[in-house]
């Protein structure tokens, strides 16, 4: 997390910001009247003392048009002999923000460090600051740097601070919020952080929440990011009337009914609560033509669309249906424009990438990818490969396609190259002719196992990676290695891998409020369903959301192309229990 609090800065840091440069008369605006050259020329015409504050300048300008190494060298022409020691401070002050613009921290710390380097230029050096801080894993006190910066009034840094210190509050683990209740002013923002973070259930109770935090700091009402206006915005534009269209008969109805199940349970958690329930008119997708659908929910003044399930009706009805109509579809949609249309779906995509993100977190870089040899499997080994790839830090130390069980073990001795090791016994116990006391070594390059299989093809994982003495290798599975159905002995077999698992299933609580007889694919619809209500009432601000919305199945976030993309958390199997995995940031 905190290297995308330093990504955030450094980004942030490389637009064409205004700077304050280090000019005789320290008028903010010198830099900006020449370019860096302009100021190498004026150098070049005069002697001594006069040329070092052009040369501070020019370095300055250097930063700006992003050129560290070159602000870098015109440093290194800065005669010592003449310089005194406010301009001393000034130099090792934009020293530091080169080296942080290369990402070169402990140096950039260090230059800071310098006497006098803070006093130069106040603001300036809490905002480099932070950016170290967050290089080098210190986001709290890359906050506090930033409110330091934020707070100063006449700074010309105080507007990018500001919204540079809200972005880090939401990216920053949630129990680091506690640590500033030293500091009122930037505690008070931290407790905003987390109302915006905790973003789950009626979106009522989070506008309730924040009214409280206002009456609270009438003080800081005038500086509340537009992420917080845009929630109390959202609040005056709840839909009133559902359109909820799913495959109610035909192959997909049981499915069908999963997501009508959660969708009505969630209606009636708002009714429970004291909140007003939509009104839902339900649509059987299976037995009505798309067009006339489409006139259907165009005549009926919804103000909100739930459905479809089925690709090719999400597809067929969002090319049909005004694009101003919000439509927000169980799954996939292919968004093309500017359209109030929506997906987001339980494809098995979303995992597999976050294994891949989560491992290269952990600076595990080299997988070998496990899969099923099904649809499903290649579609997940895809997609993890491909974000592996997108990264450049990665390469993939090989490809497993299994159905199975028997065949695994086969398969696992030749990608851990166990056989090769069995070979060279074989030939070296022929060339003593006697026994060899043996113990296999497997190859030492892996650092980590994709697993996207059934939960019975994931039950022989563990026991097979004994056998091929690789159970120290961790294991990262998608969420279906884990059934619920299996009985304690079995499941125990899970106990050495990590699976991304359901929010409801790792609290115990059920969308419906009590455990039903479905199949965990069918849970998984049902809590699709119960949180696709809640997510539909929040659309425009979800959609535009960086905290994202905490539903039953997962932490939804919404991306360009239109769709909402689901983080799930990391559980193992614990003794006879489901519980958190070591896995989770």
């Amino acid at each position: 997390m905190t290297g995308l609090i330093a990504t955030a800065l450094i980004a942030c840091g490389s637009q064409p910001q205004v700077p304050e440069p280090f000019g005789e008369d320290g008028d903010a605006s010198l830099a900006l009247e020449h370019a860096a050259q302009d100021y190498l020329e004026q150098a070049s015409r005069v002697e001594g003392s006069a040329k070092i504050p052009l040369l501070l300048n020019a370095a300055d300008a250097y930063l700006l048009e992003g050129n560290p190494q070159r602000a870098a060298i015109v440093l290194t022409d800065i005669d010592l002999d003449f310089i005194d020691q406010q301009q001393l401070a000034q130099l090792h002050l934009i020293r530091a923000a080169g080296l942080a613009q290369q990402q070169q921290w402990e140096h950039a710390l260090a230059s800071l460090q310098f006497p006098g380097a803070r006093q130069a230029q106040v603001a300036r050096w809490h905002k480099t600051s932070a950016l170290v801080q967050a290089g080098l894993g210190n986001p709290v006190a890359a906050i506090r740097d930033l409110h330091r910066c934020a707070s100063l009034d006449e700074s010309s840094y105080q507007l990018e601070c500001s919204n540079q210190r809200w972005d880090a509050l939401l990216e920053i683990e949630q129990q680091q919020l506690l640590q500033f209740n030293d500091t009122p002013q930037l505690q008070a923002w931290a407790s905003l952080a987390l109302i915006l973070r905790r973003s789950s259930g009626p979106i009522e109770k989070q506008i309730q929440a924040v009214n409280t935090w206002l009456t609270q700091h009438p003080s800081l009402a005038s500086g509340i990011p537009d992420e917080v206006v845009n929630l109390i915005t959202a609040g005056l534009d709840i839909p009133e009337r559902i359109a909820l269209l799913l495959p109610l008969s035909g192959r997909l109805a049981e499915a069908g009914q999963a997501v009508l199940d959660g969708v009505l349970a969630a209606r009636f958690d708002l009714a429970n609560e004291g909140l007003t329930a939509p009104l839902v008119d339900i649509y059987d997708t299976a037995s009505e033509p798309t067009d006339t659908l489409a006139d259907q929910l165009e005549q009926g003044e919804y103000d909100l669309v739930l459905g479809p399930l089925d690709p090719v009706v999400v597809s067929e009805l969002a090319s049909r249906l005004n694009p101003e109509l919000p439509m927000l579809a169980f799954n996939r949609i292919e968004q093309a424009g500017d359209s109030a249309h929506y997906g987001m779906s339980l494809a098995v995509e979303s995992e597999a990438a976050q294994a891949a993100r989560d491992a290269l977190a952990h600076n595990l870089a080299r997988a070998l990818v496990l899969v099923q040899d099904s649809a499903y499997g290649e579609r997940a080994a895809s997609a993890f490969s491909a974000t592996l790839q997108q990264s450049g830090l990665s390469s993939l130390a090989g490809l497993i396609r299994v159905n199975d069980p028997t065949a695994l073990t086969r398969s696992l001795e030749q990608a851990f190259h166990i056989d090769q090791s069995e070979l060279r016994r074989q030939q070296l116990q022929g060339l003593l002719g006697k026994r060899l006391e043996f113990s296999p070594r497997r190859r030492e390059d892996i650092d980590l196992i994709f697993l996207a299989s059934n939960a019975g093809l994931a039950r022989q994982v563990g026991p097979t990676l004994a056998f091929v003495f690789a159970e120290d290798v961790p294991v990262l599975a998608t969420s279906q290695v884990y059934d619920g159905q299996a009985g304690a002995e079995e499941n125990r077999d899970l106990g050495n891998i990590s699976f991304l698992a359901p929010n409801w299933a790792l609290r115990q609580s059920f969308p419906l409020g009590s455990p039903t007889a479905r199949n965990a694919e069918l849970q998984r619809l049902e809590a699709l369903g119960y949180d696709t209500l809640y997510l539909g009432r929040r659309l425009g601000f979800a959609q535009q959301s960086q905290a994202g919305y905490q539903g039953q199945m997962a932490q939804w976030h919404a991306q360009a192309d239109g769709n909402f993309v689901r983080t799930m958390e990391w559980a193992r199997i614990n003794g006879e229990e489901l519980s958190q995995s070591d896995w989770n940031r």
